[in-house]
């Protein structure tokens, strides 16, 4: 954690100092808050992917290569919550009139990590009008896992168990690339971008864990985390 705070402490202050140059006077920062919903790509033998709260804070600068082109650069802390569910299980009372009702019972694979990254990528005006107006943004993203937390849920025909004395023993891949895009609306004054709103999407191309022991209930299906968003941005 010492090393996070000194890269924020260094961004900051490298953002601070730009900011007072003449010479880069196109130069903007920015501050966002994004609450998302996390989510893992469907893995290979049927796990679903299923929706958890999660978010993510930036602080970034953006440089006006033109008009209508900007750079983008930031540092990123993210809470991501991923679940994935495998309906595999099968208990007596799952069954009717001797057939199977599939979906009563499953086993869950909950996790929850914090993430800082780094990001690049650009911003393109989709009108030129100085009033307000319409963004398009994409970028890629760097993210090293530095807390990480997992859990096991089952569910029993309905009576549903934590992990207890399970050891999952799960390795996440410490490092995740992600695709990001954005679309949002920018809210202008004396000429000037000062608040933007709008959905955000980022895909991470490796897959959350970089390996699994089963368990006697559970094998993890594999998948890659994707989040979506809603970025508010304050622009300075």
């Amino acid at each position: 954690m010492e090393k996070l705070y000194l890269l924020l402490f260094l961004f900051f202050t490298s953002c601070l100092w730009l900011k007072g140059q003449d010479s880069i006077a196109s130069t903007r920062l920015q501050f966002s808050f994004i609450p998302q919903l996390g989510s893992i790509s469907n893995g290979a033998n049927g796990g679903n992917g299923k929706s958890g709260l999660g978010y993510e804070i930036e602080a970034g600068m953006t440089h006006q290569l033109s008009q209508k082109m900007g750079l983008e650069t930031g540092v990123q802390l993210q809470r991501a919550n991923i679940k994935q569910r495998s309906n595999n299980l099968q208990w007596p009372s799952d069954v009717e009139n001797g057939a199977w009702v599939p979906g009563r019972s499953y086993e869950q694979l909950e996790v929850n990590y914090l993430s800082a990254g780094l990001s690049l990528g650009f911003n393109l005006k989709l009108t030129s009008k100085k009033d307000n107006q319409f963004s398009f943004q994409w970028s890629g993203m760097l993210k090293k896992v530095i807390d990480f937390e997992d859990n096991l849920v089952i569910n029993e025909s309905g009576h549903i168990t934590h992990d207890g004395d399970i050891d999952l023993d799960n390795e996440v891949n410490k490092f995740q690339i992600l695709l990001g895009l954005g679309f949002s609306y920018d809210m202008v004054r004396n000429h000037k971008k000062t608040f933007s709103i709008g959905p955000s999407f980022e895909y991470s191309v490796k897959d959350l864990l970089s390996s699994s022991e089963p368990t006697l209930l559970w094998t993890y299906e594999g998948g890659h985390p994707f989040f979506l968003g809603l970025k508010i941005t304050y622009n300075l």
